[in-house]
């Protein structure tokens, strides 16, 4: 994953703009599989814990012989992660709004609950998580579905609190 998120297949699969470009880089990328063994020292290896360090050591060269590519990369990655909307290179149109207008209510629901928390421990705690999982996944790779097992939790907790203290709120405003 590492090595997936930090190479130069990184760089073209957020350059690429639609469905024909994205079944372009996927075939390029299947079909390039076959050379990494001679283009990455060590992944001829049997041992998996060789080939995923070989894997590793060629992402972290990448990076260093890419700072600028890298720090653009970390960018994309960070936007990849932070939009509340699924890939329309995925996804058809009207489940992209649909799911982006959704995840938008749920995202400002969430982040109100988490101002109101009376419990500014938990609250903590969850933004831990939030920008824990965020920090771990921008680093290697990110993936929009991978975000939610760690934050749909979190933004649904108190994306709930929020609206069910909302109508209490309202009742005890002068």
């Amino acid at each position: 994953m590492f090595y997936q998120g930090n190479s130069d297949w990184a760089v073209r699969y957020y350059g690429v703009g639609d469905r024909e470009g994205l079944d372009r880089w996927i075939a390029d990328y299947s079909s390039s599989l076959a050379s990494w063994p001679d283009r990455i020292p060590g992944l001829r290896s049997a041992n998996p814990a060789r080939r995923s360090a070989a894997l590793a050591a060629a992402a972290r060269s990448w990076i260093g012989s890419h700072p600028r590519a890298e720090a653009r990369l970390l960018a994309d990655k960070l936007g990849d992660w932070l939009r509340p909307w699924p890939d329309p290179l995925f996804h058809p149109r009207p489940a992209v709004a649909a799911f982006g207008a959704l995840e938008t209510a749920l995202f400002a629901a969430a982040a109100l609950g988490l101002f109101r928390c009376r419990r500014r421990g938990a609250a903590g705690f969850a933004i831990g998580v939030l920008a824990l999982s965020t920090a771990a996944h921008v680093v290697l790779l990110a993936a929009w579905r991978y975000r939610t097992p760690y934050w749909e939790p979190v933004l649904i907790l108190y994306g709930i609190a929020s609206f069910f203290a909302a109508p209490k709120a309202a009742r005890h405003s002068p």
